[in-house]
């Protein structure tokens, strides 16, 4: 950080907290998840983008009801939850994703006139 314009209290007030937050290592750790976070919604945006996605999605949830309810095995019905909240997941990007294309968002929308 340029700290030319800074007078010197307010130069070793910036060094000292600077220090601080260097050092703490809590800080870093949370930082760090935070970065991957980011970096994993790219990967998952790269990687969910099609219709394809959610048909393979809603058709494996299908076929893990149908055996789940035909054969009763708690692995299938775990997989079928599993699968289930993965396809939900990828209706609400889809959604979104038309939302934002077809109706625009908040900032293209020209304001209403006032009812008079």
């Amino acid at each position: 950080m340029s700290a030319h314009h800074l007078n010197a209290r307010e130069q070793r007030l910036l060094q000292e907290t600077e220090r601080y937050l260097t050092a703490d290592r809590r800080l870093r750790w949370r930082l760090r998840l935070l970065g991957g976070a980011c970096r994993m919604r790219h990967v998952l945006a790269a990687v969910l983008p099609g219709r394809w996605v959610l048909a393979v999605a809603a058709l494996v949830s299908l076929v893990l009801l149908v055996t789940g309810v035909a054969t009763g095995n708690s692995g299938v019905i775990w997989a079928f939850a599993l699968c289930w909240l993965v396809t939900w997941a990828v209706v609400l990007r889809a959604a979104y994703r038309w939302a934002t294309t077809h109706l625009g968002s908040d900032d293209e929308r020209k304001p209403r006139k006032p009812y008079v």
